[in-house]
């Protein structure tokens, strides 16, 4: 169970930095964008380590925006295969595999 909170963690630090890099580089998207990912990616984090019986439902829905719109992302960049693509299929499965783990564990 440690390393599932380490690997999860690892992924939402790099999450957050990624956007935190896209604001400070101004790439076209509004702040307001990207603070949407940190609140989202914050809560799913905090959900990760947290003993409240609702953090199943919290990490779910906090997961849907990131989810989202990485699986349209994914869609667009489908056809060329890019490091884009691959990027939205690891949020898309981590995210999953977030609120599969969290409702086992809290079950």
């Amino acid at each position: 169970m440690k390393i599932a909170k380490i690997l999860f963690s690892i992924f939402f630090a790099v999450a957050i930095a990624v956007h935190i890099k896209d604001v400070i580089d101004g790439n076209g998207k509004d702040l307001l964008w990207h603070c949407y990912y940190f609140v989202t990616y914050g809560i799913c984090w905090a959900m990760i380590f947290s003993k409240n019986k609702w953090s199943y439902l919290i990490f779910s829905v906090s997961a849907i925006f990131p989810l989202i719109t990485h699986i349209y992302y994914g869609y667009q960049h489908f056809p060329l295969l890019d490091l884009l693509f691959w990027i939205c299929v690891i949020v898309f499965f981590t995210l999953t595999f977030g609120v599969l783990w969290l409702k086992r564990k809290n079950h």
